[in-house]
């Protein structure tokens, strides 16, 4: 089967599972009718002609409604699938699941044994999943190379066939003491070309960086969009016992010159999670230039807030270096932050712990006017159901969410996305989804 064929029948399927179960009515073919005229009376009219005319109309409209039916169908799933390019809205941007990448690639939990409490092992186990994220299907599977036992993050480059996964050692937090932090690998997973596969040839390759030593804690990670800079945030603890952090630091790996720049100054992404060594991000975003990064802020100063910094500017001065996009209040904190393509918005999560049932809000900011534009979505005591955004198209329109909707369980992971969907003008369709899914990247 040709990749053609395979998105073909990914788009066949997710536009079958849009329509609701007896919304389509039974076919009722009309009885076969014979000509009005007939040789039999000398080629003139038959009797009842005129009326017979106007049944059969009535008749024929059924079956051209639903030809015109097929034809629509066979439209949109040609430009799904990118045969023909007419899947676009009047402004000429692509809209529904056209719009989304094909694929991306979910860590999903290998084992139901529990995590994060002591005398239970630090980090989830996990495998990389790569899906269509049309139908959901798994399209290949990727298992952490040895020494290591499990994924602890994943980002994407632009596209969707380059990703860099994190991989750690598994380790077991003592029943009477505190985790050693396992060292943490990057590798690139590239999805190849390759004939007769949806996604070609998947190869996992070491990044040219050394590993983050064990003991040192990443709180976050992001590729640039071509794919030649890592952004790494990373701390070790000053005072273990009592489980206090030193400044963080933020480096930038230059991967083909496999240079890094390391900037050292207040707090930067999110907070470590101690005991959990399990990586949270969405808390970095480049811009499309590659040198532009979008990061959160936490000191309080008055610097704190979303900031850019221009990672090509000599010197390692984080704030010399960087300028507030959107300044925080003393009652909020941002804990995620993603910058549109063009740079102009900004789409992120920005918390209020002082409100009665710790109200969360998904915003979208002008990165002009640091100004809040609208609330996309609000979500009221956090806990595990926190909206995240993992893609967005370059407008920042069409949102990729997980964990959108108040989910009504988990699964045996916790801190699972327990669901994701598109969201598009405040219009939530969900998309297929394996409850197991700890994170993803588009």
């Amino acid at each position: 089967m040709t990749p053609l064929e395979d998105r073909v029948r990914d788009a066949i399927r997710a536009k079958a599972a849009e329509v609701p179960p007896g919304s389509v009515p039974p076919l009722r073919l009309p009885a076969r009718r014979r000509s009005p005229f007939s040789l039999t009376h000398g080629g003139r009219e038959r009797p009842g002609g005129p009326a017979a005319r106007a049944r059969a109309g009535r008749a024929w409209a059924a079956p051209l409604a639903a030809a015109a039916g097929v034809a629509a169908a066979l439209a949109v799933v040609f430009a799904l699938t990118g045969v023909i390019h007419s899947g676009r809205s009047a402004n000429g941007h692509p809209s529904g699941l056209a719009a989304l990448p094909r694929y991306y690639v979910a860590l999903t939990l290998t084992s139901a044994e529990p995590f994060g409490a002591h005398g239970e092992l630090s980090t989830p186990r996990t495998k990389a999943v790569i899906r269509a994220t049309a139908t959901g299907r798994p399209l290949a599977t990727v298992t952490p190379p040895w020494p290591y036992g499990t994924f602890a993050g994943v980002t994407a480059a632009a596209g969707d066939r380059t990703f860099v996964v994190a991989a750690q050692k598994l380790v077991r937090i003592p029943v009477d003491g505190e985790v050693t932090v396992p060292a943490t690998r990057f590798f690139l997973l590239r999805l190849g070309p390759g004939l007769g596969r949806p996604v070609g040839r998947v190869t996992l390759t070491p990044l040219p960086i050394p590993a983050i030593p064990a003991g040192t804690e990443v709180s976050d990670f992001a590729i640039s969009p071509d794919g030649s800079r890592l952004a790494v945030v990373s701390s070790q603890k000053e005072r273990p016992k009592l489980n206090v952090y030193d400044m963080q630091k933020l480096s930038i790996y230059n991967l083909p010159a496999g240079t890094e720049r390391t900037y050292r100054s207040g707090t930067v992404g999110n907070a470590p999670g101690e005991p959990i060594t399990w990586i949270t991000q969405n808390s970095l975003s480049w811009g499309t230039d590659n040198r532009t990064l979008a990061f959160v802020y936490g000191q309080w100063r008055g610097r704190e807030g979303v900031r850019f910094l221009d990672t090509d500017r000599a010197g390692p001065g984080l704030l010399a270096n960087s300028r507030v996009a959107v300044p925080q209040s003393r009652t909020t904190t941002w804990t995620q932050v993603q910058l549109t393509a063009d740079g102009q918005t900004i789409i992120g999560n920005v918390y209020n712990p002082y409100v009665n049932g710790s109200l969360e809000h998904l915003v979208q900011v002008s990165a002009q006017t640091g100004k809040i534009v609208r609330v996309l979505h609000v979500t009221r005591g956090m806990a595990d159901d926190v909206v995240q955004v993992h893609w967005m198209s370059p407008s920042g329109r069409v949102l990729i969410v997980t964990d959108l909707l108040r989910a009504r369980h988990h699964s045996t992971a916790q801190f699972a996305d327990v669901d994701a969907g598109m969201l598009v003008d405040g219009r939530y369709t969900p998309l297929p989804w394996s409850e197991n899914t700890l994170t993803a990247a588009w």
